[in-house]
């Protein structure tokens, strides 16, 4: 037989501003500040017909997607790293 354990949580008095309150300068330190992306690089012309999608039924691996799409990427000369992630985000 388990014998059963009170779980006891201790509790701290809070004396002066909220506990919330005294967080917030901690997380302020703790957090760096939203780094939004500048403007977006153009798309290649037609890129739709030369996306290759993993549908996990062919006969590729993940690893090899990733390889075969970083061959056609050199291939069309996109060299901006947003358009990479754009096109193969669009593959999956």
């Amino acid at each position: 037989m388990v014998p059963i354990v009170p779980i006891v949580i201790p509790t701290t008095p809070t004396t002066g501003p909220s506990s919330s309150q005294s967080l917030i300068p901690t997380m302020a330190g703790k957090y760096e500040p939203l780094v939004l992306p500048g403007w977006l690089n153009a798309m290649p012309r037609d890129y739709q017909s030369k996306i290759m999608t993993f549908d996990n039924t062919g006969s590729h691996t993940t690893q090899q997607h990733v390889y075969i799409m970083n061959d056609s990427l050199y291939l069309e000369e996109v060299d901006e790293a947003d358009v990479k992630m754009r096109f193969f985000a669009q593959s999956l």
